[in-house]
């Protein structure tokens, strides 16, 4: 594809842990901007990554093998309306096999892609073709980046470990050599690792925090709520549009504990060049600071979270 000329392809060497960690330095402080797309290789790796986000304030969507085939096209719909940023993709080779027309990697159209990330490498350099051509169409440029475990750092944090990751450093061999093939290049991302360890105790709190029963727990409260979508509701949420915007796919879980400090980026943590623009980062309250009272409103005949139901109305 021609437009691959303007893609730009990276991998970065780090620890299973340590995506975790990278992932929220860089989308909390913002540092890749426009859409970006995550792929992992499955399910719970999917869900684990949401949930670990949510605990810092970094939303994000999740689509998977799971969820019926409208429930799908409804959020890639969102992702391309720009309705949300930040989407999770469970590359699920089992069920690709069963159902080849979902193939997140190569079968749906995502559209103004800016960044692919491969939080897992795919397991095949074929895979890897159909992941990062999600991105850099249409004449437009795009960044590829991929999370390589060394084989010396597989399992040794079990929590964070994917048993895909064992062959890291094989499989990117192949991509790359088969890159080279295709006329491109993959180049090593280099970076400081140590800036990032101001933030490593906040996001051993936050991953602690997501444990493997809240994941069973978020997966099975995501599938009741796209129950929402059947055709008895369809003609409801059409007369009132508003209310179907509550139902947003990138909407918080919570079945784990959500620590509220960390969605607050303390400044002694930032770096230097990020200090100056601080107020555009980090957690911001809801409700303004100062004026009359304690800034709270008038929540009576509402819910505590001061929401309303948006089925309230569904009769």
């Amino acid at each position: 594809n021609k437009d691959k000329s303007k893609l730009a392809q990276y991998y970065i060497n780090v620890s299973e842990f340590d995506k975790f960690l990278l992932c929220y330095v860089i989308f909390k402080l913002n540092l890749i901007k426009g859409k970006t797309l995550i792929f992992v290789n499955n399910i719970d790796r999917g869900y684990r990554l949401k949930l670990v986000l949510e605990q810092f304030g970094i939303r994000s969507c999740i689509l998977n093998s799971e969820l019926p085939a409208n429930s799908r096209q409804h959020i890639v719909d969102e992702f391309n309306k720009n309705v949300y940023n930040l989407l999770i993709a469970t590359d699920d080779t089992e069920y690709i096999k069963e159902e080849d027309e979902y193939g997140v990697s190569r079968g749906v159209d995502f559209q103004n892609v800016s960044c692919v990330l491969n939080f897992d490498l795919p397991t095949t350099a074929k895979s890897y073709v159909h992941r990062v051509g999600r991105t850099a169409r249409s004449g437009k440029s795009g960044t590829a980046i991929s999370f390589v475990v060394p084989t010396k750092e597989f399992g040794k944090h079990k929590p964070s470990s994917c048993v895909t990751c064992k062959k890291d450093e094989k499989i990117l061999k192949r991509i790359v050599k088969q890159q080279v093939k295709l006329g491109f290049e993959i180049k090593p991302y280099s970076f400081d690792i140590n800036q990032m360890e101001g933030f490593r105790y906040r996001m051993e709190d936050g991953f602690r925090a997501v444990t493997q029963v809240a994941i069973r727990e978020a997966r099975v409260k995501e599938l009741k709520q796209e129950l929402l979508t059947s055709d008895k509701l369809k003609r409801h949420f059409e007369e009132n549009p508003q209310e179907l915007q509550k139902l947003r796919h990138d909407k918080e879980l919570h079945p784990s504990r959500v620590q509220q400090h960390l969605k607050r980026v303390p400044d002694y943590l930032l770096p230097e060049a990020a200090r100056k623009n601080v107020k555009k980062i980090g957690f911001v309250p809801f409700h303004k600071q100062g004026g009359r009272g304690n800034g709270k409103k008038n929540m009576r005949g509402k819910k505590k979270n001061g929401k309303t139901d948006a089925l309230k109305n569904f009769k």
